[in-house]
């Protein structure tokens, strides 16, 4: 009877765990749509948030659609840090990182911190 419930104990911490993990795999409402960038070096391009997937526009016409792996959200001096995994083509997990400042309502890069992305109407 001991070794029952010393099992059943076992199988319900490693299931609360998974569901403890602090990763979404879904794209916050607040980010759901398409982000373009007033700078003329990207005017063809765009970054659309769908709730499970994620798309940049490149200026060609076929535009991949990447499946999201999993978000975590640091928050960072006000601000939200978002690091989106997502499948790439070649199935590996790729990251994608950006803040994002929901007073301004701005998404910037994290190595091009001085372009605003904006979300479109």
């Amino acid at each position: 009877m001991m070794a029952k419930t010393i099992i059943a104990a076992i199988v319900a911490l490693i299931f609360c765990s998974g569901c403890q993990s602090g990763e979404n795999q879904n794209i916050p409402d607040e980010l759901l749509g398409v982000w373009v960038t007033s700078d003329l070096k990207y005017k063809d391009r765009f970054m659309e948030f769908k709730k499970d997937a994620l798309i940049f526009g490149t200026g060609e016409e076929n535009q991949p659609i990447q499946l999201i792996k999993k978000v975590n959200v640091v928050p960072q001096d006000g601000k939200n840090l978002y690091m989106i995994y997502y499948l790439d083509p070649e199935g590996g997990e790729s990251p994608f990182s950006f803040i994002y400042d929901a007073a301004g309502g701005v998404i910037t890069l994290k190595n091009q911190e001085e372009i605003e992305w904006k979300k479109t109407t």
